[in-house]
């Protein structure tokens, strides 16, 4: 007595199948990765500082480009303070001058530059005036990668798929 499976129970099958080797395609180890990081800022990440900074300092590994729309100084009212963005000589420093008379509260540095590699490189950071405010935060989607966006979406179908799949294969037996 062997397995017969339906139409829909071997597209189910090869659906997970193919989200499976894709997730391993994506996640396969390859060579050196070339992506730069953050190595450091000012002010830095959590920090509480007594007044308002004239300037944020951002340190990167490698050289990265930037424009003037690369970083974002998010004062506690929700506004971009940044008046410009400038990078250093050696390309792994950006400054960025902000605005005079700074708020009290929660800030938020925001980067998105383009790595030596050719990658854009993102993300955030926050730091405070005087005393945290509270949460600037809400979801950056754009620090997700591709590969995260494909593992959950693999792992959702196979969740919605993986009951159907037990019942069809246990009404064959």
């Amino acid at each position: 007595m062997g397995w017969e499976l339906s139409r829909r129970t071997c597209a189910r099958l090869l659906t997970a199948v193919a989200a499976l080797a894709a997730s391993i395609v994506v996640f396969a180890p390859t060579g050196a990765s070339a992506h730069t990081d953050l190595v450091s800022s000012n002010p830095s990440a959590g920090s509480v500082v007594d007044h308002a900074p004239d300037h944020v300092v951002l340190e990167f590994v490698d050289p990265v480009g930037v424009d003037n729309d690369s970083v974002q100084v998010v004062g506690p009212d929700g506004e971009d303070r940044a008046i410009g963005v400038l990078g250093s000589a050696t390309g792994r420093l950006v400054s960025v001058a902000v605005e005079p008379g700074g708020q009290r509260g929660s800030w938020q540095i925001r980067y998105r530059v383009l790595g030596a590699d050719g990658h854009a490189v993102s993300g955030r950071l926050d730091f405070s005036v005087g005393e945290p405010s509270g949460s600037l935060g809400g979801l950056d989607l754009t620090a997700l990668s591709a590969g995260t966006i494909i593992v959950v979406v693999a792992a959702g179908g196979y969740l919605l798929m993986a009951p159907r799949m037990v019942r069809d294969l246990e009404g064959v037996r």
